[in-house]
């Protein structure tokens, strides 16, 4: 028989509350179908709590459900403050995308944040953070919650909306920078080498500094490498009516 996984997790918190307070709980268990076993999940109480009470506030989730966004398994745990920081970063992005014409929920459908205990995701290149298209996972490591406000999260989700626009977003931002095929990025629009020569992530660079700077607050990122020429105002203002151009041309080609 096929059960439940939503109605089995409902009914395994009920009976665990129904003895008094425990330290952590066993909140998600998957299915027993096809054979494979049923796995127990533990996550702390109060980031249950945050998740199911707060989380998607302001129809942020999609059906009122905080699994369309977010990951818990053995592997992906949260702490409340982490998932505060990630609602508020979805929420800016949600108001960015639909300034431009665009519904976040539509766009990145599939999407969801997966939690990587430790300093970096791949320590010998130095990620905190990345997008897996093919899964639909943005992994986000400690460094993400440690570094550059909230940066690297609207890093990762400019790949994924550049994606999911058919890289669009890419050529529409890198032709009104004045750049054609192999040009290095000019003077000012840029904040680490790689970029001059990457317009994928010149591109996502751009969107977490026009999303994060301005629906959020964000202090604009700085790395080491960051020339002092770096013209923050002018990368978002580019961005942003990149994105804007994007957006336009989709619903025209969807026929809206």
């Amino acid at each position: 028989m096929k059960i439940s996984a939503y109605s089995v997790l409902l009914a395994l918190v009920l009976a665990l509350t129904a003895g008094g307070p425990l330290s952590r709980h066993t909140v998600a268990i998957a299915a027993q179908t096809g054979g494979r076993t049923a796995q127990k999940v533990a996550m702390a109480p109060d980031t249950l709590a945050y998740l199911d009470n707060q989380f998607c506030a302001d129809e942020l989730c999609r059906h009122g459900d905080w699994r369309s966004l977010v990951i818990v398994d053995a592997t992906s745990q949260w702490r409340p403050d982490e998932l505060v920081e990630v609602r508020e970063a979805l929420l800016a992005l949600t108001a960015a995308l639909a300034d431009a014409g665009l519904d976040a929920q539509t766009l990145l459908a599939g999407y969801r944040l997966r939690r990587h205990a430790g300093e970096f995701y791949r320590p010998a290149d130095r990620w905190v953070a990345a997008v897996h298209h093919d899964r639909g996972e943005i992994v986000l490591a400690d460094a993400v919650f440690m570094r550059m406000d909230g940066f690297y999260i609207y890093h990762e989700f400019g790949h994924a909306v550049d994606r999911r626009l058919d890289r669009a977003l890419t050529q529409t931002y890198t032709a009104a920078l004045g750049m054609g095929e192999g040009d290095a990025a000019p003077s000012g629009s840029w904040i680490r080498t790689l970029t001059r020569t990457n317009t994928y992530e010149l591109t996502a660079d751009a969107f977490g500094i026009y999303v994060g700077t301005a629906y959020a607050g964000m202090t604009p990122p700085a790395y080491g490498e960051t020339p002092v020429s770096v013209d923050y105002e002018r990368i978002s203002q580019t961005l942003a009516a990149a994105l804007a151009e994007v957006a336009e041309s989709e619903v025209t080609l969807s026929g809206h």
